[in-house]
């Protein structure tokens, strides 16, 4: 008989309204791939806390939000 157990795994949170997708949040515990990197734990405090990261969807609103960062390959 082979026990098998979870050790780690994905966790993130999402709620969403189709009806007004602006007002969607969400939060992961770990950043979006497995590699550590400097965001890699951004999200956990906010995880730990119950807290939620607003999820834009509507562009107009997204440029209003943020910065804009554009990467070009070397």
């Amino acid at each position: 008989m082979v026990v098998c157990s979870t050790a780690y795994g994905a966790v993130a949170r999402y709620i969403l309204d189709v009806g007004n997708w602006d007002s969607g949040t969400f939060v992961v515990f770990t950043a979006h791939r497995g590699a550590r990197q400097p965001a890699y734990v951004d999200q956990h405090a906010a995880w730990a806390a119950a807290e939620m990261v607003p999820m834009l969807h509507d562009w107009s609103v997204i440029a209003m939000a943020g910065d804009r960062l554009v990467r070009w390959p070397a």
